[in-house]
């Protein structure tokens, strides 16, 4: 059963207001902390790898290297802030146009290969500033795993990929997903509030005070509308929890114990036995990414640019290059969208339509071809 996302996950302290989200708007997808929980770490390496996916794009996932490292116990959080850090971006996009987009935070414990993770790093360096790496239909099995070869490194930053390592997160033993539908405006469902959010395994039951049963976690209430609101906790498996606004930690709203001999106090940090991910979804315009969108939806396409064979050397790309091909898809969807809506009868669905063309043509990056397809040329 799903709840209003406005009802959970209390934040206590003062913070910064979120920006609303919505068709058109900028939308930004954060990752903010991972804990490991209880998870066995045979030689301590670790990676961390988001997806975003809109359903209803033939475009494929998008994933993105969050971190790599070593070093890394049971029952820690992990240190995004060392290692081979890579982007904190899971998903941006400066207009949105999706109405539901699938967000899933993995963790990958197997050993990597680090030589060749190492040499496609290196030559992933000198590719287009992106800060993504990019793999069409990421999760649709050998074809996926063939096409997501599409290699983008962030510039200074050291998050690059190999083919290799990206194919056995993905495909591999040892993965573990916490999923996320992010409903933007998707039809019957709630629409997404911005603020934190939770991911858990699906076999964590999330509840909130009413002890109603949901499925995946959701985001906070808005902090400055909450004030002198009765609190209302971000329930998992009966134990609550808040986000600190100081620090933005997951805090324990109550003490407790996880058995006998694992007890923990109000305020504590949550360090149970099951891992999770605290992201945050909001609509703050972000120029330095504005190109990360275009370069997501081309990434069923960008696989054509590299060389197959994992051990070739990449070949030469610029940022021109996805970003032509980003533009042309954007301009071909926000196209085919006119038909259903000048067949469209009914008032707010035309509207909301024409606010997703609208943002498909916000996003085309050569401002020539956008002046020409939005009539101001």
């Amino acid at each position: 059963m799903l709840f209003q996302a406005d009802d959970v996950v209390d934040v206590r302290g003062e913070t910064v207001k979120f920006e609303p989200i919505g068709i058109g708007k900028p939308l930004k997808v954060e990752l903010v902390s991972v804990y490991v929980g209880s998870t066995r770490m045979r030689d301590g390496e670790l990676l961390v790898m988001s997806t975003a996916k809109d359903p209803d794009a033939p475009a494929g996932s998008v994933v993105a290297m969050n971190w790599w490292g070593d070093g890394v116990a049971s029952r820690e959080t992990v240190p995004l802030h060392s290692g081979t850090a890579g982007t904190r971006v899971i998903y941006y996009s400066p207009a949105e146009s999706a109405t539901l987009l699938s967000i899933s935070v993995k963790l990958k414990f197997d050993y990597f290969p680090r030589d060749v993770v190492q040499a496609w790093a290196d030559a992933a360096a000198n590719i287009a500033g992106l800060p993504v790496l990019i793999g069409g239909m990421a999760l649709a099995g050998p074809a996926g795993a063939a096409s997501a070869q599409a290699i983008v490194g962030v510039a200074g930053a050291g998050a690059k990929l190999g083919i290799a390592l990206l194919d056995r997160a993905i495909d591999g033993s040892g993965v573990i997903s916490m999923d996320w539908p992010l409903s933007i405006a998707d039809p019957g469902a709630v629409a997404q509030r911005a603020g934190f959010v939770l991911l858990t395994e699906d076999n964590r039951v999330l509840t909130r005070g009413q002890a109603d049963n949901v499925v995946a976690g959701y985001a906070s209430k808005d902090v400055f509308e909450s004030v002198g609101v009765p609190e209302e906790f971000l329930e998992v498996d009966g134990r609550s929890f808040y986000v600190d606004g100081q620090d933005q930690v997951l805090r324990h709203a109550a003490a407790g114990s996880w058995s006998e001999d694992w007890p923990f106090q109000a305020g504590d940090q949550v360090r149970g036995p099951w891992p999770y991910a605290l992201v945050k979804a909001h609509g703050a315009d972000d120029e330095d990414l504005k190109k990360w969108k275009p370069a997501a939806v081309t990434a069923d396409l960008a696989a054509k640019f590299l060389n197959r064979d994992r051990d070739a050397e990449l070949p030469e790309l610029t940022e021109a290059v996805f970003t032509a091909y980003s533009d042309v898809t954007m301009l071909k969807r926000a196209a085919r969208m006119k038909g259903p809506i000048d067949a469209e009868k009914d008032d707010a669905k035309k509207e909301l339509l024409e606010k997703q063309r609208d943002a498909l043509l916000d996003s085309i990056q050569d401002e020539k071809l956008q002046e020409l397809a939005t009539g101001k040329a």
